[in-house]
């Protein structure tokens, strides 16, 4: 009983660690050994831990809100919603504007007179251009198509990763409540173990039973203890 024991009393840490490290950290962590049938009220009962009691939903929600692979989820998810815009984008007209002016300062030849002066030259340029793709063999319509698909998919993945968060948070919480009612029953045997040496003793002192009796109760009680 000692691995249970200490599960139960660093119940609310190793609670924790687990809710952010996701479905491998749930395979890694002590498996007490379970009752045949553990009591209703077992199921309703919180974990305590450091930052107050800890309840099933409130494991749940916090193991959503900060495990990295939900989190990565989501941010694939982003990544897909902004190239599926860009592809619908690439669908719409482009427009392009330039204008230029430039001054030019320097001495040149009158052609006139064929002499030198100064002067200033200034010159003004403006451009434009559009385009639009008319037809390029369904290519954008598919890219489009493409990635919108991706992008449920990324959502699907989303989904999927949450809901398997969330069955291995309610697998470890139920194993740190079992834990905590296998401490309580043992305390149990340790206390009716302690009753029966009080009463086997009173019985020796009478010659009642022979002294292997204590023994085996002590030795009982020490098996308990464990």
């Amino acid at each position: 009983m000692t691995v249970l024991i200490t599960l139960a009393r660093r119940g609310g840490t190793a609670l924790a660690v687990l809710l952010t490290a996701g479905p491998l950290a749930a395979q890694l962590a002590p498996q007490p050994a379970r009752p045949a049938s553990p009591p209703a009220a077992a199921l309703a009962t919180p974990v305590a831990a450091a930052t107050g009691p800890w309840g099933l939903q409130r494991a749940i929600d916090y193991a959503l809100a900060h495990n990295i692979g939900v989190r990565l989820n989501q941010l694939t998810v982003q990544s897909n919603a902004q190239v599926l815009r860009q592809s619908k984008a690439a669908l719409l007209p482009t427009a392009n504007l330039n204008a230029t002016q430039a001054w030019q300062y320097g001495t040149s030849v009158n052609p006139l007179t064929f002499l030198f002066q100064n002067e200033t030259v200034r010159s003004n340029n403006v451009s434009g251009n559009s385009q639009l793709v008319l037809f390029q063999g369904f290519q954008l319509r598919n890219t489009i198509r493409r990635n919108a698909l991706d992008l449920q998919a990324s959502e699907a993945d989303v989904q999927k990763a949450r809901n398997d968060l969330s069955l291995n948070v309610a697998s470890a919480f139920l194993q740190a409540v079992l834990a905590q009612e296998l401490v309580r029953a043992n305390q149990f045997y340790v206390t009716r173990d302690q009753d029966q040496i009080a009463r086997t003793k009173v019985l020796l002192q009478a010659g009642s039973i022979p002294e292997s009796t204590l023994l085996d109760s002590q030795s009982q009680l020490a098996t308990d203890e464990l």
